[in-house]
């Protein structure tokens, strides 16, 4: 990461309020959650990595197997790795792992 978006993340970081949101899990994160969906309380601006690290790495480990292969999905938009989060009370994020099926 340049300097850049390093002072970016901090200015988020400092500027976080916490906030309620719903977690919705999808095919194989909804088995190893052995739910369909929780509520977390999390910082409402983050960039998409630190979303990430916070939901496989501290909220939710059981689901650290499959993050490589998951989209994550913030009120039904799809996030990429450059992407900055803003959440708003009870926003829904979604862990969509790939789907088969024939």
């Amino acid at each position: 990461f340049s300097v850049e978006d390093r002072l970016k993340n901090l200015i988020l970081v400092i500027m976080a309020e916490p906030v309620e949101i719903r977690v919705r899990f999808f095919g194989k994160a909804r088995e190893l959650m052995a739910c369909e969906e929780t509520r977390a309380t999390i910082p409402n601006q983050m960039s998409y990595q630190e979303l990430k690290n916070l939901i496989f790495r501290e909220l939710y480990i059981d689901l650290e197997s499959i993050e490589s292969a998951c989209i994550i999905a913030v009120d039904h938009t799809y996030l990429s790795d450059h992407s900055t989060v803003s959440l708003r009370p009870y926003s829904e994020v979604a862990i969509i792992p790939p789907l088969s099926g024939g």
